[in-house]
């Protein structure tokens, strides 16, 4: 399908860019830069203020979406997508009015995955995740840097999946 294909090239340039930016993993709530890199799409308005799934995606690596609990069969068969796991709700709604001990657990769970495909490396690009949530990044000695200016590097560079009509394409000759 088109779509697979797009926003497998997509994942692809994203996971390109990284290194030109020094970023070898990135964790994104952001559900439009999500969208950008996986095509999977749950709950993009309510994730636009509520931190309730997010992705983690290496440079060299495996793609994991975190989804929302018990929304993992929406994204099921995204090949984009290597891994789904259930999301820790990291706001005070999600989290069961815990924020700070699932900021602790989100933290503990993307160390454990980060040392497994990275090894001893302790940087980490974020998007617009809680201040709980990157402090306990930082209290497990992760170093955070922006994240958003590798996405937006990533979507600025046009594909020609990106553009549904080209000078080749039945509908421009016709």
């Amino acid at each position: 399908m088109r779509h697979h294909a797009l926003y497998l090239a997509r994942r692809d340039r994203l996971q390109r860019v990284m290194p030109e930016q020094g970023v070898m993993a990135a964790v994104i709530v952001d559900p439009i830069n999500t969208l950008y890199a996986t095509g999977a799409r749950n709950m993009t308005v309510w994730t636009s203020r509520t931190p309730a799934r997010y992705l983690l995606i290496f440079a060299d690596g495996p793609t994991i979406l975190y989804d929302f609990f018990g929304c993992a069969h929406l994204a099921r068969g995204n090949p984009a997508l290597d891994e789904i796991r259930p999301a820790l709700g990291l706001c005070h709604w999600t989290s069961g009015g815990r924020p700070e001990a699932a900021g602790r657990a989100f933290a503990a769970e993307i160390g454990s995955v980060v040392h497994q495909h990275l090894g001893s490396a302790r940087e980490l690009a974020v998007d617009r995740f809680p201040f709980h949530t990157t402090d306990a990044l930082r209290a497990r000695g992760f170093s955070l840097r922006d994240a958003d200016p590798v996405s937006a590097r990533a979507r600025s560079i046009r594909l020609p999946l990106n553009l549904p009509y080209t000078a080749t394409s039945p509908a421009m000759r016709g």
